[in-house]
């Protein structure tokens, strides 16, 4: 075992035990218990807190490599910010503002520059309709797992149609799936035209977030 590998192995018994003692982490990842000191210095040296309480620990509110927000995170709680009611007060407007720019200072750059999970066009919408919210639940679920959905308009004789999901278009007056067709053509679908929306079985290797990009800036 890498030491690469015993400090993920470490924090993932921290994580699943709670406590543990030195003893048997050495025990655990054969090493000595020299060693595992020094491999939890080298954690506290990352940043990861860790306490200790008969035994060491991971202190309350830790963050983990690997659980920042990613971009979806951030889009899905941009989502809800923006289609509070709330949002449309002046004031809370405001605040709402502050916190977007506060969340996007916390993302990386590379997580930033491949997110386009979310549009927002003033005034956003207070979203009230119980299905719209389940239709974007599900659309946002298909970005994450990388899955496409499968999408039965209203008033439609066909057969539910597969797209791969884009983005959600949030404008004054209505909320709108951004999807690409099989020719790569970008489809905008208002989400009160859908009569059903589900995960199809089928995966996408690309989302191809150039098409918003571009049909925005034309």
């Amino acid at each position: 075992m890498t030491k690469s590998e015993r400090l993920f192995y470490i924090l993932n018994l921290l994580k699943e035990r709670g406590s543990i003692h030195v003893e048997e982490l050495a025990r655990k990842c054969d090493v000595s218990p020299r060693t595992v000191y020094r491999d939890i210095d080298t954690l506290l040296h990352m940043g990861i807190r860790i306490d200790y309480n008969n035994g060491y620990r991971l202190a309350p509110n830790s963050v983990l490599p690997g659980e920042e927000l990613d971009a979806t995170d951030f889009s899905i709680i941009n989502c809800c910010l923006h289609s509070s009611l709330l949002y449309k007060d002046k004031y809370f407007k405001e605040r709402i503002d502050s916190i977007e720019k506060k969340l996007r200072n916390y993302l990386r750059k590379d997580i930033e520059a491949n997110m386009a999970d979310v549009i927002l066009l003033e005034p956003s919408p207070h979203v009230d309709n119980v299905d719209t919210y389940s239709i974007i639940a599900v659309f946002f679920k298909a970005i994450q797992i990388r899955r496409k959905v499968r999408v039965l308009e209203k008033n439609s004789s066909s057969h539910p149609v597969a797209y791969t999901p884009v983005a959600v278009r949030f404008s004054e007056h209505d909320v709108t799936l951004l999807m690409a067709g099989d020719r790569k053509q970008l489809i905008e679908m208002p989400v009160h035209t859908i009569e059903s929306l589900e995960l199809a079985t089928i995966h996408f290797t690309h989302r191809p977030v150039e098409l918003v990009t571009s049909n925005e800036g034309q």
